[in-house]
């Protein structure tokens, strides 16, 4: 029974173009993203095409750049802007 949870689990990563090792990295990088600096919820990484991009859940704010070490820590560098009001 192990054996055929193990196989699906290798195929879904498989599937993804991941193996173990790259889900875990990537697992990891997750857990790197600050949250939103606009409304301070989860933000999640997806990758389309060459582009990574970075999108709030709650108010969908988003940054695109081609390397994710870039986007990552542009994310994360960002500040909530002086002028809220526009």
């Amino acid at each position: 029974m192990e054996v055929g949870r193990a196989s699906v689990a290798s195929r879904r990563y498989a599937a993804r173009g991941l193996n173990k090792e790259t889900e875990n990295k990537w697992k990891m990088m997750m857990s790197d993203l600050l949250p939103c600096p606009f409304c301070g919820k989860e933000p999640f990484l997806i990758k389309i095409d060459e582009w990574f991009t970075i999108t709030c859940k709650s108010c969908r704010s988003k940054m695109r750049y081609r390397y994710k070490e870039d986007v990552i820590n542009n994310w994360n560098d960002r500040t909530k802007p002086e002028n809220d009001d526009v």
